[in-house]
Order: structure tokens, then C-alpha cells, then sequence
């Protein structure tokens, strides 16, 4: 199984990184991708992949945090484009989920970002929340940006969004967040092909409330759990699951082949 985002870079697992990495094997987990969000999560993830082969990164700066594209930034982003390791562009995106976003400052850094990741060939892995319309907007109008694939992390909409990221040729990951109790995400996730979906924990966030109580936050290991939820939904083995969704990873973030191969 592959974690397609876990922020082992987040000062809640950091520190503890090496801990949750060593387990990785006995939980089957053979590899996991670390995206970033601001600048410090960028310079942790190039730390995180320099010591362990199991662990690839994204870097970008999350709408939350435009302040920190910079040009320290965006000489990290030069420096390490070439980087094996380095997987991907993200999480980069729209959020109009807290009052007062700046909508327009975040759309200027998010296309920032995806004009450095078509000129790289990297991927990018999308964070889109409350902001549909505004990025449906903006896809329409710069559709060459998005021409290196495409995941869309975190996926809660209905149907219809899905089949418009579909469409468009993107894929799709689902957490916890995506499975548990609401019947309209699991006649969405009924509806996602096989070839168009990966599994994701968002750890440290997104615990699964079975675990409320057991675990002080997400890891990677709870993969599993977003993996048994959509093989119950789909009414398929979790070994089907796990099959396509690693199948999925390889095929959108082609360096985690390139590295097999060395």
C-alpha cells in the first residue's frame, strides 16, 4: 500500500518521523509521499527524503500560507526540482474555507506554482476546499498548467465534481474524511473507476473517529482503514484496493518508479 499524503513533515510527527518510518514495512505500507505546505515543511521534507528510501516529497506552499512564497522559495523550488526524490508540486491550491481569504493573492501564488510544475514536468496534488467554482474558473482558462497529472487530495464533493475532475483527466484521493458516514461520498466513491482514485491519510490530521479515543493522531498505518472502508463500499477485496490504488501512485508520480528501477 502506498500513503499518497501524510505529512510526516509537520511538527506533529517530525519529531517522531523515524519511529512511524521504521513501522512502515510491518504495516505494509511500502512507500509514502510527503507533501508540504509551508517553508519550513519544505526544507523538512528534503531532510525526510535524503535519509529513507521509503519516503518521497512534494514541494509548494499551501493557499494558507502564500505569505511564505517568497524568493527563498522559490530558490528551494530551483534547487531541488531535479531532486528523485521529489515527486511532485503541493499541496498547492484554493481555500475559501476561513473568512477573509484572499481568493486573488491565492490564485497569483497557485498559478505560480503550476507554471513551475508544467516547466519541470512535475505533477501537482491539489488542495481545493469551499473554492469549486473559483477553481473551475480557473481550469478552464489555463487548462495547459494542469498537463503533468493530476491528484486531487483530500476528495469530499459529490458526484458531479468528481466527474468534472474526471474529466478533466485528473485523479482523485480519498481519506477518512471521505468514507465515514455520509451516504453521498459513498455513492460518489461507488461511482470513481478503478484506475482514478488512491488512498491517503492526511496524517497527522483527519484521525478516523474509530480511533478518537486509542490514538493522539493520524499516521500513515491508518491507510489501511480508508482502503478496508472503500473495498466494503465497492464490495471488492481490500487486495483489489491496495492493487490499483499503488498502481494509481506509479502512474501519476513517475519518479517513485524511476527510483524502483535504480
Amino acid at each position: 500500500m502506498i500513503d499518497v499524503h501524510t505529512h510526516l513533515n509537520d511538527e506533529k510527527l517530525f519529531g517522531i518521523s523515524q519511529h512511524i518510518i521504521k513501522n512502515l514495512e510491518i504495516q505494509c505500507i511500502s512507500k509514502v509521499v510527503v507533501p508540504s505546505c509551508d517553508k519550513q515543511m519544505n526544507k523538512n521534507v528534503l531532510e525526510l527524503v535524503t535519509l529513507y528510501d521509503n519516503v518521497f516529497g512534494a514541494l509548494g506552499i499551501h493557499p494558507s500560507n502564500i505569505v511564505d512564497f517568497d524568493v527563498e522559495m522559490l530558490s528551494l523550488l530551483e534547487s531541488n526540482h531535479q531532486n528523485s526524490k521529489i515527486v511532485a508540486i503541493g499541496e498547492i491550491g484554493l481555500d475559501n474555507h476561513y473568512p477573509n481569504s484572499d481568493l486573488n493573492a491565492q490564485t497569483e501564488v497557485f498559478v505560480a506554482q503550476l507554471q513551475f510544475a508544467k516547466k519541470y514536468n512535475l505533477p501537482v496534488i491539489l488542495h481545493l476546499r469551499d473554492a469549486w467554482d473559483e477553481f473551475f474558473d480557473l481550469l478552464s482558462n489555463n487548462r495547459s498548467l494542469f498537463c503533468n497529472g493530476v491528484d486531487v487530495h483530500c476528495f469530499d464533493g459529490d458526484i458531479e465534481i468528481a466527474r468534472r475532475l474526471l474529466d478533466a483527466g485528473f485523479l482523485i484521493s480519498l481519506t477518512a474524511l471521505s468514507v465515514e458516514n455520509k451516504p453521498k461520498l459513498r455513492e460518489m466513491i461507488n461511482f470513481l473507476p478503478m484506475d482514478r482514485f488512491m488512498v491517503e491519510t492526511d496524517s497527522p490530521y483527519l484521525l478516523p473517529h474509530k480511533y478518537k479515543h486509542e490514538q493522539p493522531y493520524n499516521t500513515p498505518n491508518n491507510v489501511w482503514y480508508v482502503a478496508q472502508c472503500v473495498a466494503q463500499y465497492k464490495n471488492i477485496p481490500i487486495e483489489k484496493v491496495e492493487e490499483c490504488t499503488t498502481s494509481n501512485a506509479y502512474q501519476l508520480f513517475k519518479r517513485l518508479g524511476d527510483n524502483d528501477a535504480k
